[in-house]
């Protein structure tokens, strides 16, 4: 459980830094960089997460007597990696949007404006605003960090996994049966 915890702290630190970059950058101060921003945060922070998983993975193979991993542990450790971090990034996701850029889900709420204005009147946006600004608020987004910070992990892990599975050193690999 500790080694999870520590990549999970890891992958939360490298995700909380591409934010604060994205902010120093003027990215999330600035509507019609906005978008740019979120293109760059994603594309980082899946880099991020998997170099925290392959990391993490490696850590746990390592640990094993055998320096072997099975697919099952493999995935199970990216899951618990990224479900760690994905608790950490939300106290700080809520942090960010009340206390560091108090600006960020306003902007947020802007640009998702912008985006449904092409096909909504100023009447219909007006009705939604309630909704589209608690989807835009500091809870909601910290909610779904929690939330889908798991399954991101779990579907890169997939993936992830298929690289880093190892069969124990000390049996022959099985031979199929002619």
């Amino acid at each position: 459980m500790k080694t999870p915890l520590t990549y999970g702290f890891g992958l939360f630190l490298g995700g909380a830094l591409v934010m604060l970059l994205c902010y120093l950058l003027g990215y999330h101060n600035d509507l019609a960089r906005f978008q740019t921003g979120q293109t760059f945060a994603m594309v980082a922070g899946i880099s991020v997460m998997v170099v925290a998983l392959v990391l993490g993975m490696k850590a746990v193979r390592s640990e094993s007597p055998t320096q072997s991993l099975s697919y099952g542990r493999a995935v199970g450790t990216g899951t618990l990696i990224s479900t760690f971090s994905g608790v950490m990034s939300a106290v700080f996701t809520y942090v960010y949007g009340t206390l560091i850029n108090p600006e960020y889900h306003q902007l947020m709420y802007e640009f998702q404006v912008s985006k449904v204005a092409e096909q909504m009147t100023s009447s219909q946006i007006e009705q939604a605003e309630p909704m589209m600004r608690f989807f835009t608020g500091p809870l909601w987004i910290a909610i779904a960090q929690v939330v889908f910070s798991p399954i991101m992990g779990v579907i890169v892990s997939l993936i992830v996994a298929l690289f880093m599975k190892r069969p124990p050193k000390d049996t022959p690999p099985a031979v199929p049966a002619a």
